[in-house]
């Protein structure tokens, strides 16, 4: 996994450079006990960068990933999984993305989460907005919708709600607004939640917590049609061959910035 994330770096620290990550440490591997930390530990080392913010609860120096060697030191301590802050420290209550979390409960199939993402980028289209899209390298899909930094993140996940209430509308066999899981068995939940400080998706290229180390991989949305595809399709074995066949799918999330149209 270090050997993983060393070579992938000079990708993937784009998408979390000046953002305040959120961290699950795995110490006794993925079927063991994990924890949250916001927070630098105290044994961390000095030279690992930080980003002070002082939140609702306390004040923490959340880590940032500027370079290789910040990398290494996060998987070496059992952080499986990297959670970047969709805003940077100089606005961080301006984000550059609002995110959409489609999340399957149990009975749902993957074929209906490309179902509602299919429709997703349909509505996207409509409004004109340009999105990326990613494998949750669990059960789902994420979509990155890339802004300008003018609008808060209650006015992002305000659009994003909407949006995920207009599909929950045109698809009711399919997705649910319902919040507690054990009512939702096979729907979709078309989060929009995520989109406040402090609550994180994994990033692009993160490794998730699970069987045969699964990464949360760039696709492009033609892709959803290929029946081969699932959303642990690529694991840190598989990830490099996919990056020299196909380059970096995430890359506009760096460099388109939209206005949201009303709805």
């Amino acid at each position: 996994m270090i050997r993983y994330y060393v070579q992938v770096a000079p990708v993937m620290i784009p998408y979390y450079s000046k953002r305040p990550l959120s961290m699950n440490p795995h110490p006794d591997g993925i079927h063991g006990k994990s924890y949250w930390v916001k927070d630098k530990p105290d044994y961390a080392p000095a030279w690992i960068p930080t980003f002070r913010y002082q939140d609702q609860k306390s004040l923490k120096d959340w880590i940032l990933i500027e370079e290789v060697a910040t990398l290494a030191w996060l998987a070496n301590h059992a952080v499986i999984d990297m959670h970047p802050w969709y805003s940077r420290q100089d606005k961080p209550e301006y984000p550059d993305w609002s995110v959409v979390d489609l999340d399957p409960a149990e009975g749902a199939t993957f074929k209906d989460v490309v179902a509602v993402a299919k429709v997703l980028k349909s509505a996207l289209d409509h409004l004109q907005l340009e999105a990326v899209l990613k494998t949750t390298g669990q059960s789902g899909l994420h979509i990155y919708i890339p802004i300008e930094r003018r609008y808060t993140l209650d006015e992002s996940r305000g659009f994003v709600e909407k949006l995920a209430h207009m599909i929950a509308e045109l698809m009711p066999d399919k997705v649910t607004e319902v919040w507690e899981v054990k009512r939702r068995t096979g729907k979709i939940r078309i989060d929009y939640t995520q989109n406040v400080i402090n609550k994180t998706l994994a990033g692009p290229y993160s490794v998730r917590p699970a069987i045969r180390a699964p990464v949360s991989a760039p696709i492009a949305w033609k892709e959803l049609d290929d029946a081969r595809l699932r959303p642990d399709r690529w694991t840190i074995k598989t990830l490099g061959d996919r990056l020299l066949e196909v380059g970096d799918l995430f890359h506009d999330a760096l460099t388109l910035r939209q206005r949201l149209p009303a709805l």
